[in-house]
């Protein structure tokens, strides 16, 4: 399940929650989660295809802040190269104002 990593490793660095005792743990646990979903679900360019789907909507915000510098260095996240490659497979396929709104807060 991808929101527990979430709140392991997104919730503490934004301020919702405190982080875990073992915050390199929890990052390694996300990456290894990560890797997983792109194996699984991304063996196209996004999760149904080579179209967008409401499920690449689902995730792209979790993989947008787990792509995200702060999320490596104080949560410990290794994010996978496809993971990366989606996010910016997703910004491309994106209208320009949706991701204008990811990026309003600072992003």
């Amino acid at each position: 399940a991808m929101y527990p990593d979430c709140v392991g490793t997104i919730y503490p660095v934004v301020g919702y929650a405190a982080a875990p005792e073992d915050q390199e743990a929890a990052g390694k646990k996300c990456s290894a989660n990560l890797e997983e979903f792109a194996k699984v679900f991304l063996k196209k360019k996004f999760v149904g295809g080579d179209k967008l789907s409401i499920a690449d909507y689902k995730v792209a915000p979790f993989f947008f802040c787990w792509g995200h510098d702060v999320l490596k260095t104080k949560a410990h996240v290794a994010c996978p190269a496809r993971i990366a490659e989606f996010n910016k497979d997703f910004k491309d396929a994106c209208k320009p104002e949706a991701f204008a709104l990811m990026m309003s807060a600072g992003g």
